[in-house]
């Protein structure tokens, strides 16, 4: 498999400065901005928002790496990840006051904005519970100076780390008459999260002020807005997130329903195989919001992956199944390749929240192994197991009889993958 440019900058640091057994004698080794540079920019080489983000070698020896200041970064064995789920069944519809013109639902293309339309339209006041909040502090600042305790994964045991001004950014503070909410926003689903994204602006912020600081993760994708609240449950305990609340919102009417999926399913012409490899995508709402990262600036493999929660193999894996639907190209970019919007994806992202979701069906049922799989699952009111799946690939000539085991495991994987956008379908059904 390809290695990142991240992959192969860790892998000269960790060998130059025999990391990995400074670590083990004395379990953590600081690295300075200086000799990250000389291989990667610190910016670009000190980036991993998820577990799956963070190089081959670092999941290997189980290293994480958290800045200490602007210019000094902590290599050792802490638990830095908070795992997350999305509520977005349950959505509540709200409106853009009449007279905004400068936001609309096809603009949101941002964290900033998705923040300032939630704001506009009383998302974050309900969800506070506080109808007296304003936008205060936002963007890059110092941490100040304080220390937490970590758990240490090999130890078994904590640490105590202290931090002495290290670079944050707040993406969104609103302060009410009690409380001082920091948001951090995302426009990407994630299955986890650096909980150092909410930890430093709650620590930097916690002395400065008398109010309650409540930390915020928002995730703005395919026309809905999820908010979780956590608390940390000991302040000095990095590790003591807990999850306080979720809710979503939506500024659109989302009610599909099943005889408006049965009419699509039974009517719609059914299309010949592409030329492109079947998809192997479980989640599909990442592919969806693949397209969304799309919007603006194609993308390559490694801003797949260094973006998302993505390998490599993955980004390939998810860029073809947003190829296979008609709505991404593949295109040379000098020695490698970017995945960008085709015309259809474009139209597809202006659509309402219900054309959207009709039209992604219409684009995944008119495959045949698909649509017979729907038919399946609505006839036995639920999903075939993959085994049937991949039964009804070998009958519709996607499965070879005989195969070797590798490709075996490859079919498996598409069927598994044949469920998940079935699953998906399911969802949205109100």
């Amino acid at each position: 498999m390809s290695k990142t440019k991240n992959e192969l900058a860790w892998e000269q640091i960790l060998t130059k400065y025999d990391v990995i057994s400074k670590i083990q004698s004395i379990g953590y080794f600081i690295v300075t901005a200086d000799q990250i540079k000389e291989f990667r920019e610190p910016r670009l080489a000190t980036k991993f928002d998820h577990n799956i983000n963070l190089p081959s070698i670092f999941k290997r020896h189980r290293i994480s790496i958290m800045p200490l200041s602007r210019s000094e970064f902590l290599l050792s064995n802490h638990d830095m990840f908070f795992q997350i789920e999305l509520d977005t069944k349950n959505v509540e519809q709200r409106v853009l006051p009449g007279y905004i013109e400068s936001i609309t639902r096809e603009s949101i293309t941002s964290e900033a904005v998705a923040l300032n339309c939630s704001f506009i339209t009383g998302m974050i006041s309900d969800f506070l519970q506080d109808d007296q909040i304003q936008p205060t502090v936002s963007g890059r600042m110092t941490s100040g100076t304080f220390s937490f305790n970590i758990y240490n994964t090999i130890k078994k045991d904590f640490d105590n780390v202290k931090v002495n001004n290290s670079q944050i950014e707040i993406d969104g503070a609103y302060e009410g008459i009690n409380s001082l909410a920091l948001i951090e926003a995302k426009q990407t689903i994630s299955t986890d999260f650096l909980v150092r994204q909410l930890y430093y602006p709650y620590r930097a912020w916690k002395d400065k002020i008398n109010k309650t600081i409540r930390p915020i993760y928002m995730v703005y994708s395919n026309s809905v807005f999820t908010f979780n609240e956590y608390t940390f449950d000991d302040p000095d305990n990095y590790n003591s997130l807990r999850l306080l609340k979720t809710k979503s919102y939506t500024l659109e009417d989302r009610q599909i329903n099943i005889e408006t999926i049965q009419d699509i399913l039974f009517n719609i012409p059914i299309v010949n195989e592409p030329n492109i490899p079947f998809p192997q995508a479980d989640d599909f709402k990442k592919v969806i919001n693949l397209c969304e990262l799309a919007q603006d600036n194609p993308l390559s493999k490694d801003f797949i992956a260094s973006e998302y929660e993505f390998n490599i193999r993955q980004s390939d894996y998810y860029g073809n199944a947003c190829r296979y639907l008609g709505l991404m190209d593949r295109k040379k970019h000098g020695r490698s390749s970017q995945y960008q919007l085709t015309d259809n994806g474009k139209l597809m992202l202006r659509m309402s929240y219900i054309d959207r979701q009709l039209y992604l069906i219409s684009r995944i049922l008119e495959h045949k192994t698909f649509n017979e799989t729907m038919k399946i699952t609505l006839n036995n009111a639920k999903v075939p197991t993959k085994e049937d799946i991949v039964e009804i690939m070998q009958t519709n000539g996607l499965y070879k009889v005989g195969s070797k085991n590798e490709e075996a495991s490859t079919f498996d994987r598409r069927a598994s993958s044949i469920r998940g956008w079935i699953e998906w379908i399911l969802s949205i059904i109100e």
